[in-house]
């Protein structure tokens, strides 16, 4: 995304609903840690490249979350 980052997007989201769930992907390896992951309940954080089964496990469990 060339006008925000990851989180960046993660904290608007949250801004608008507590309660959407978010799983994050991404080929850099922007600097993520757990309390910032918590902070914004990002439920995932997957690393490029990755199979499709990653993904809808990742976002399997998010739904199930809710």
């Amino acid at each position: 995304m060339p006008k925000m980052t990851g989180l960046e997007l993660a904290e608007k989201l949250r801004s608008i609903s507590s309660t959407v769930p978010i799983v994050m992907m991404s080929g850099f390896s922007e600097p993520v840690d757990s309390d910032q992951m918590s902070k914004l309940n990002i439920k995932s954080l997957l690393q490029k490249p990755l199979s499709q089964e990653t993904i809808a496990q990742a976002l399997k469990e998010a739904l199930q979350s809710l």
